[in-house]
């Protein structure tokens, strides 16, 4: 075989070998059971991700992500077109790991060890890119050396140096692409871990409310906290594991820059440097001022996020006190406190940016002074523009070395946050009794209490404690708990579900008990009724329709947060409902039959002491207001008094037989309801690019004048940058003795961009404060007034997306990436026109090589803007997820270990829902990073090429080669500015989408009168009908009444049945089908909607507490006097709370929700109203208690009209008319002895209350 042959056959085969190496998967597809990840060995699946089955070839141009970027140029891209997350990825695994590293040490040293490989990889790697990217200045040298020989050898030898530039870059850019899938896996995998361990925390730690750590608990709350903790603390901690190679790195490759400049320049370069040093020392105490004011401004957030949080909560509940707009005040007092830190924050960053503007020309002038002054050198081509460019490097450098440092101390604070909150004690394990023992409950001369709360200090002496004596629960007993309001009967509930504290004796359970807990609130969430009655058990359908008490509902209805699609009545019913249907041996009620009408409450209780099946080896255990209905069941009675609990011996008074409970039952049937449609609103995602009317909301928030002065300073810096070059080039190749008049000149040059480029950030830290402080302003007053429907129907995870991570983005993103496209764009032109001009050639190049950008980029952005808004879409589940879970969180603990586990469970597949849209994100960026890189480097190859060929000077060279360097970064900067600019003005998107929100027509109806309505006014509904949508049946239908001046009319009928509804429509909440409403004469769909609310008193039937004194509760514009509050409180038995005693959002600490409401009623009587409507204002009362308010309200409101729903008939029958409700319709009204005379529906409410008006 000759020579030849041979050379050829072993090239062939050569490129055989490299082709099957390229081709070889990179991983062994053979699927491993999931526990063993936590051992250490690799994890794959063949349902996973492309990215675990790649050939080496995809793996090291990252090219497993093309199909999908394709796909996304042609369409836009759905939730089914994305693959399965990576086992790598998934969250389930990852906290796995986590948990067998986890030791005694800091959170930051478990999370590296967790991450180590990806870590050490990363640092590696940088070490490679680092080196490479500094042999660019000194081939630069080289190659503008050669054409300074004017030789066609040295014009080949630059061509040679082009080529080896070139080559290196390559490997720099294959080595950039895996140290940045190495440094992303780390961040993703770091956020994921600790979003998922907060919300485990979560689920165990003690219920006590936090402090900040300046005492300040002006606003703070606990949820708005944790909240903060998900959202930015863990991004930042996160953020710290993607950066850490460069602040490793960053110390060589300051040392390899000042070593090349030395080589190059001698000991002027050292002048400059030792100017660096000087400024970097100056900037130290700014940087720790820095952080500081970083620690406070995350305190201040915390604050917002609170009042946020209560606000969203609570906004219905506000909009029917008219108090919306008092709140919306709170709101963004919070608001500009925490924008007053981040001003601060800002003037901080501008101090320091400003030192290191002014120190650019200041190193330039004196290196080169230096250099042909005191040094006697003349300037050359050779040395001025490599020597820019490192001292560019050093610069950079020094700059990022201590701002790394500060961002380090600044994660610091996160990391010092989450530790505290992850140190918080946990909830202690029940103490277990004996296995021999069949006891279910054994409590002996026990004294509990509530964990201390932070946000309030409470005195030992004032402490709430919780006595028990003797209480035991047998197996297949029932045990009633009575007792008026706030005496502590809730809290023998939670100290058998382990939520209180022990301070004296004990109370133990058997071994492996099961409990269900029905809280007076439900915890519901967003899904099902089926799925809110299984609570993870599971689907049998004889024992779901066995234990469904909404059985006139389809079971997959869909309901909302916190169940508001329901009556209050059917609430209370879904959550009795998953109790019955769990397997627990006992089943804990707090007042079950408060919120039912009284033939439900009879079915309840008949249920509860029936033999059947359901209940066959059941004990229950069960606090009450309704003790004539409860206490014929009972086992055994306790009563508890101020906290103190003694068993009651059960009376002949007591022992009513239970068939005679059964008597008043009623058939399915006969409580059917009109069907409550569920208009559950999904968020809508945006397709195609952003459209030019968010640019516009926005620039027009930031100030249009701004942005005007912001683009010609962009066109002024840049005009000045060319001047720079184009003036450096005039003077290294003028050959000039005497520099004195060139480096005056050329000082004045660099001053003046440095000022420009000072103006600049100064002017954009104007218009991003404008933009966010207007921005927020409008999106919490479309809050305050959207239509209740809407607030009612709009998942409250989106409102919080758009208050939490969309206003982040706005704060801190959009001003950015807008003007830094603009620059991007102004240098690309201004680039391609001086290469053009220098090196007419280079057109032709750099028409192919933009035409390739364009092919490359458009398909990315449609990908990237469609997977941002993918992940933002799967985002705000989590955050509702996450409120749910925290509201919830006694609820989910009390159902045991297995519904703890399915909570987790849920948020690590939202986690990875999230997270996947995101990591592909990233893939699609590294993807096109990596072409780009190879793309740039090759336009310097060109430009190089065309001048050796043009036979061009090397000033002219030199100057085309530092506009080619641009004109690259341009060309990059295009699409990533442009891909981010579309991302961050995503979150600009959905604000807007917010800000569009349908409003109240509250400016379109005229304000009434003055007296409106008067002492003598009368309420008139004719034909009115109520829908909740056009496409949904009416709730109610031909409703027409009359209510008399100073009248007071009790509206009744099964849950469901639209009471509340038509209430509601009295004060605006719902518009009207149909009909007119007449209130003293007066149209109301013609009246300002606000003015109704504020002169129509409504005491809904959520009692809710909001953060404040007991003054901001009942009188928050201190419209009346000190004496006049304490005299209501008295009146409503709230005597005991002094006006300016703090309480917490919700009333869950210290106020139980029978105090919460008599805080309602006060609310209503402060504003002597002339008609006032009871929406089960007492449905959490004891009697004791009712009567006392019964009577207090005929006091208060004698000579005025009230309209009451009551399922207590006791309350309402002496009132002046009843209105009976049936299937959204009215069945009976009249005056209570009439209608009782008819024996309808009404007769049938008064024999299941024992009333007997003969």
């Amino acid at each position: 075989m000759s020579f030849s042959l041979r050379v050829c056959v072993d090239a062939v085969l050569l490129i055989a070998l490299v082709c099957i190496c390229l081709s070889m998967p990179c991983v062994d597809t053979a699927p491993l059971p999931l526990k063993e990840i936590a051992s250490g060995r690799e994890m794959t699946s063949e349902l996973s991700s492309p990215e675990d089955r790649v050939c080496l070839l995809e793996w090291l141009t990252a090219s497993f992500v093309s199909s999908l970027i394709s796909l996304a140029g042609r369409r836009t891209l759905e939730e089914s077109d994305l693959w399965t997350l990576s086992p790598y990825l998934r969250h389930r695994a990852l906290f796995e790991i986590y948990r067998c590293v986890h030791d005694r040490a800091g959170l930051v040293s478990n999370l590296a060890r967790a991450n180590a490989l990806d870590l050490m990889i990363d640092i590696s790697l940088r070490f490679i890119t680092s080196a490479l990217s500094l042999t660019r200045p000194v081939l630069l040298q080289q190659i503008l050396d050669k054409l300074q020989q004017n030789s066609s050898q040295g014009r080949i030898n630059a061509v040679l140096f082009a080529a080896l530039i070139l080559t290196l870059a390559f490997v720099e850019a294959e080595a950039d692409l895996m140290r940045s899938w190495h440094s992303r896996r780390a961040y993703e995998r770091t956020r994921g871990v600790l979003i998922a361990k907060i919300s485990a925390k979560a689920l165990t730690r003690k219920a006590t409310t936090y402090v900040p750590p300046d005492g300040d608990r002006s606003g703070s709350s606990d949820t708005g906290r944790i909240v903060n903790l998900m959202s930015a603390d863990a991004y930042s901690v996160a953020q710290l594991f993607w950066d850490i190679s460069s602040v490793v790195t960053s110390p060589f490759e300051l040392t390899l820059a000042i070593l090349l400049l030395y080589r190059l320049m001698g000991r002027s370069a050292l002048i400059g440097l030792a100017i660096l040093l000087v400024i970097y020392l100056a900037n130290q105490g700014l940087a720790r001022q820095n952080l500081k004011i970083r620690r406070l401004s995350l305190l201040a957030k915390d604050r917002r996020l609170g009042v946020v949080t209560e606000f969203l909560e609570n906004v219905r509940l506000l909009k029917l006190l008219n108090w919306q707009q008092h709140w919306v005040a709170k709101v963004q007092a919070a608001r500009e406190e925490e924008l007053r830190w981040r001003l601060k924050q800002n003037v901080n960053e501008a101090t320091i940016s400003s030192l290191w503007g002014l120190t650019t020309p200041a190193i330039v002038v004196l290196a080169f002074y230096f250099y042909t002054q005191v040094d006697g050198h003349k300037l050359s081509v050779s040395v001025a523009f490599p020597a820019l460019s490192l001292l560019a490097t050093a610069q950079a450098h020094l700059i990022r070395l201590p701002q790394a440092v500060l961002n380090v101390f600044q994660t610091l604070i996160s990391v010092r946050r989450l530790e505290a909150y992850f140190a918080e004690a946990d909830r202690p394990e029940p103490a277990m009794l004996d296995k021999a023992d069949n006891r279910l409950i054994v409590c002996t001369d026990t004294t509990l209490a509530f964990a201390t709360s932070a946000a309030v200090e409470v005195s030992k002496e004032r402490q709430f404690r919780l006595e028990m004596q003797g209480l035991i629960v047998e197996p297949q007993s029932i045990t009633v708990i009575t007792g008026n309001n706030g005496s502590g009967k809730t809290s023998v509930l939670l100290a058998i579900l382990n939520e209180l504290e022990c301070v004296k004796g004990s109370l133990r359970r058997r071994v492996d008990l099961k409990v269900a807990y029905a809280p007076a609130q439900p915890f519901l969430q967003q899904g099902t009724i089926r799925s809110n009655i299984l609570f993870g058990e599971p689907y049998l359908p004889d024992r779901l329709k066995a234990c469904n008490l909404l059985s006139e509902l389809d079971d997959q209805q869909i309901i909302g947060d916190k169940g508001l699609s329901l009556s209050g009545g059917q609430q209370a019913r879904l959550g009795l409902s998953r109790a019955l249907y769990s397997s627990a041996e006992l089943l804990l009620f707090d007042d079950p039959i408060s919120a039912v009408d009284p033939a439900t409450a009879a079915r309840i209780i008949n249920l509860l002491g029936s033999a059947e099946a359901l209940m066959n080896g059941r004990a229950v255990v069960m606090t009450t207001h309704h003790a004539s209905i409860c206490l014929p069941i009972a086992s055994q009675h306790w009563h508890a008094d101020d906290g103190i609990v003694r068993k009651i011996a059960l009376g002949h008074s007591t022992t009513t037989s239970i068939a005679k409970a059964r008597t008043v039952a009623t058939d399915d049937n006969e409580l059917a309801t009109a069907a409550v449609h569920s208009l559950i609103r999904a968020e809508v995602r945006a397709t195609g690019r952003v459209a030019w009317n968010v640019y516009a909301v926005y620039l027009r928030a930031a100030g249009s004048t701004v942005w005007i002065l912001t683009a010609i300073l962009l066109l002024s810096t840049r005009f000045g940058e060319l001047a720079s070059s184009w003036f450096l080039k005039a003077w290294a190749e003028s050959q000039a003795t005497d520099s004195t008049e060139w480096l005056r000149e050329y000082c004045l040059i660099v001053l003046s961009i440095a000022i420009l480029g000072l103006l600049k950030m100064s002017i954009g830290y104007v218009s991003s404060y404008r933009a966010a402080r207007s921005l927020f302003q409008q999106a919490a007053d479309t809050i305050a007034d959207a239509p209740v429907l809407w607030l009612l129907n709009t998942p409250l995870g989106q409102v919080i997306n758009r208050f939490t991570s969309d206003v982040n983005v706005v704060d801190g993103s959009v001003n950015g990436s807008l003007r830094n496209y603009s620059a991007t764009l102004i240098n690309f032109a201004s680039s391609l026109i001086v290469i053009i001009l220098a090196q007419p050639w280079f057109l032709l190049p750099a028409t192919a090589i933009v035409a390739i950008y364009t092919w490359l980029a458009r398909p990315y952005i449609s990908a990237s803007r469609d997977l941002r808004r993918l992940e933002m879409k799967n985002l705000s589940p989590l955050f509702s997820s996450f409120a749910s879970l925290l509201k919830g969180v006694t609820t989910i603990r009390a159902f045991g270990t297995a519904s703890r586990e399915r909570f987790q469970s849920d948020m690590l597949a939202q986690i990875d829902a999230f997270q996947l849209a995101d990591h592909l994100y990233w893939s699609a960026n590294q993807f096109l990073s990596f072409r780009f890189d190879l793309l740039g480097d090759q336009i310097f190859f060109a430009v190089v090429l065309i001048a050796a060929l043009s036979k061009a000077s090397a000033g002219i060279a030199a100057f085309a080669s530092v506009s080619a360097q641009l004109f690259v970064s341009s060309v990059h900067s295009l699409v990533w500015d442009y891909a981010n600019l579309q991302l961050d003005l995503s979150a600009m998107e959905r604000i807007q989408q917010l800000l569009k929100t349908d409003q109240e027509a509250s400016s379109a109806g005229h304000a009434p009168p003055a007296y409106w309505p008067s002492s003598s006014a009368s309420l008139a509904f004719d034909n009115v009908s109520l829908a909740y949508s056009r496409k949904s049946t009416p709730v109610l239908q031909n409703v027409s009444f009359t209510v008399q001046p100073r009248t007071k009319v009790a509206i009744v009928g099964e849950t469901g049945a639209g009471k509340s509804s038509l209430l509601l429509s009295l004060v605006g909440a719902i518009e009207l089908a149909q009909g007119t409403i007449h209130v003293d004469g007066l149209n109301l769909s013609r009246l300002d909607v606000r003015q109704v609310r504020e002169r129509i008193s409504y005491v809904h039937q959520a009692s809710e507490a909001f953060t404040g004194t007991v003054r901001d509760n009942i009188d928050p514009f201190e419209e009346s006097s000190d004496v006049e509050c304490r005299r209501i409180l008295s009146r409503v038995c709230l005597g005991e709370l002094a006006l300016d005693q703090e309480i917490s959002g919700g009333g869950d600490k210290g106020l139980s929700r029978g105090k919460c409401q008599l805080l309602n009623i006060a609310r209503a009587l402060l504003r002597r109203n002339n008609i006032v409507i009871l929406d089960e204002a007492t449905s959490n009362l004891d009697n004791d208690t009712d009567e006392l308010i019964h009577d207090a309200l005929k006091d208060e409101l004698h000579g005025k009209i009230v309209i009451a729903i009551a399922h207590r008939i006791q309350t309402i029958i002496d009132y002046d008319h009843i209105i009976v409700i049936h299937a959204g319709q009215i069945a009976e009204q009249g005056t209570p002895q009439a209608l009782y005379a008819q024996q309808g529906i009404f007769y049938s409410f008064c024999t299941a209350s024992q009333i007997d008006f003969a």
